[in-house]
């Protein structure tokens, strides 16, 4: 708080006592550019990501519903096998993709449709999985 005291009210001095009238806003950018610069590095970044299990109950018919109507197309459901909503999420790495398929495969199930989407170094992708009831 005392270092927004210490940039900000000089800068409003300053814009308000001698910036022209056509000069104010872009004063005011700027400042709130560097501002927001200078947050940016206080608040850093950490290479460490957290770890733990994953916390709420397992997908439903409500989930798969909101991710048939945003994510992805409704999946041709069939009825006389069991459906799932499988989630994978972790730092970006060659494999991802293809060691989940395979454990779905492998367990007899078949994957019907799926997203993928990388954002920095993280990765993430959601598949709509039919499998044997069991």
């Amino acid at each position: 708080l005392v270092a927004l005291w210490k940039g900000w009210v000089p800068s409003t001095f300053l814009n308000f006592a001698f910036m022209p009238m056509w000069a104010r806003i872009p004063w005011v950018a700027s400042t709130s550019a560097i501002w927001t610069c200078i947050l940016s590095v206080m608040r850093g970044g950490t290479e460490t990501v957290p770890t733990g299990e994953v916390i709420g109950p397992a997908p439903d018919h409500a989930s798969m519903e909101l991710f048939a109507r945003s994510v992805a197309r409704a999946p041709e459901l069939d009825q006389s096998r069991a459906h799932l909503l499988v989630t994978v999420h972790g730092p970006d790495q060659p494999g991802i993709v293809r060691a989940t398929s395979r454990a779905i495969y492998d367990a007899g199930g078949n994957v019907s449709t799926g997203k993928m989407i990388k954002l920095g170094g993280e990765f993430a992708v959601m598949m709509h999985v039919d499998c044997a009831p069991s």
